[in-house]
């Protein structure tokens, strides 16, 4: 959570700051490895690194959601897998065949 500081500090500047951004996903990555098989960490996990350009991580995350979803009937967990099937089918996924 921002101090009243850099909570002004990001309305001005319309965003969050990148240490506060580095910090979350720092937070992230810590969730990820207590508990590796956690749809939700894993999709946001290659989102962020998808954003910061790191594809072969991201893609590492992603792909790992498709095959993590532990109950196919939940509505949550197929939208994640659509999510994360979405973001694979762009650009920086798709090999030359």
């Amino acid at each position: 959570m921002l101090d009243p500081v850099d909570k002004e500090i990001a309305e001005a500047l319309g965003s969050v700051p990148n240490s506060s951004l580095e910090s979350a996903f720092e937070d992230l990555l810590a969730a990820n490895n207590v508990s590796t098989d956690e749809i939700e960490n894993t999709l946001f996990t290659g989102k962020t690194y998808d954003a910061m350009g790191l594809y072969e991580n991201a893609e590492t995350y992603l792909k790992k959601v498709l095959t993590v979803s532990r109950e196919p009937e939940c509505a949550v967990e197929r939208e994640y897998v659509e999510k994360a099937t979405k973001i694979l089918e762009g650009k920086h996924y798709l090999k030359d065949s």
